[in-house]
């Protein structure tokens, strides 16, 4: 199956076998429908190339679904197929999974084996992840993707810990309602809120205060690697 990567230099290219995570999907039985569009290299938070052009949000034709994972959202949206997987750095799924109603979920470096195919591009940052319509389809995928593999290193701290859902335990969760001076939407801010509160209220231990990094570092290193117009 043709990955074009949303790029001319792999407009061509046909590779020779499945990814780890796509391997273990067809072997549990899935039926892969095909590849979806996503900004060259993956590196946008909305999703056009010069291959195929710009993706829509089902939900309004006139928004984006984000990226860089857009297209995979959007065929779970729009009801193409059930589950997609996409890989997430910066907010690849969590992004396009905020912006059509979905479920993303960017798990642990290491968490989900891969190898064959195309690089992690954005290096340790960068890990596979299902996107679906619920939080019980998401954890069907993360236990077939999820067991450590020989063939990726990264994965043998989970080699004795499957993924499965169990009881949640009390935990310390750090709210960090802006990052630094960028703007929030106040229907965003609004929703964090309550998803906060919602927390509280389930006995967790939520502490509101400033995130522990610099974004403007963040902000001084993005444009280098990703084409900013």
């Amino acid at each position: 199956m043709r990955p074009t990567w949303g790029s001319r230099v792999f407009a061509n290219y046909t590779p020779e076998a499945d990814e780890l995570p796509i391997t273990r999907l067809r072997s549990a039985g899935a039926i892969i429908v095909g590849k979806t569009n996503c900004p060259e290299f993956t590196l946008q938070g909305y999703t056009d190339n010069v291959l195929f052009g710009p993706m829509r949000n089902p939900w309004n034709l006139a928004l984006t679904p984000g990226g860089s994972s857009g297209g995979a959202v959007t065929a779970v949206a729009a009801g193409l197929c059930p589950i997609a997987i996409g890989t997430d750095g910066g907010g690849s799924i969590r992004r396009p999974a905020s912006h059509t109603g979905l479920i993303g979920l960017k798990p642990s470096r290491g968490r989900v084996p891969r190898t064959g195919d195309f690089p992690a591009i954005l290096l340790d940052y960068e890990t596979v992840g299902p996107i679906a319509r619920s939080v019980a389809d998401v954890n069907l995928i993360m236990e077939i993707i999820g067991p450590s593999a020989p063939c990726d290193p990264a994965s043998t701290p989970f080699r004795e810990k499957p993924f499965r859902s169990e009881a949640a335990e009390t935990c310390r969760i750090l709210f960090v309602p802006q990052f630094g001076d960028a703007p929030v939407d106040p229907e965003i801010a609004e929703a964090v809120i309550a998803a906060a509160n919602r927390l509280r209220e389930m006995g967790h231990r939520v502490e509101t205060g400033p995130a522990r990094f610099d974004i403007s570092l963040v902000d001084k290193a993005w444009p280098i690697s990703v084409r900013v117009d």
